[in-house]
């Protein structure tokens, strides 16, 4: 079983004119252990992209240690 706060995470905002603008009101979309569910849904939305976040590690270091 997977806890509430383990597994795929999509946090993205949501105010502002376009789709994941903004930064004063986010979503946030918990897919358990079903990560490739979570990739699907980042790709269905134009302008967004995944990122592969380890356990333990910001956002800002993942987006660090992709480029």
């Amino acid at each position: 079983m997977t806890l509430p706060m383990d597994g795929a995470w999509l946090v993205f905002p949501q105010a502002g004119e376009h789709e994941g603008e903004g930064g004063d009101a986010y979503e946030v979309m918990n897919f358990g252990d079903q990560e490739l569910a979570a990739l699907r849904e980042a790709n269905r939305r134009d302008g967004f992209r995944a990122v592969y976040v380890l356990p333990g590690q910001t956002i800002l270091e993942a987006l660090g240690r992709q480029t």
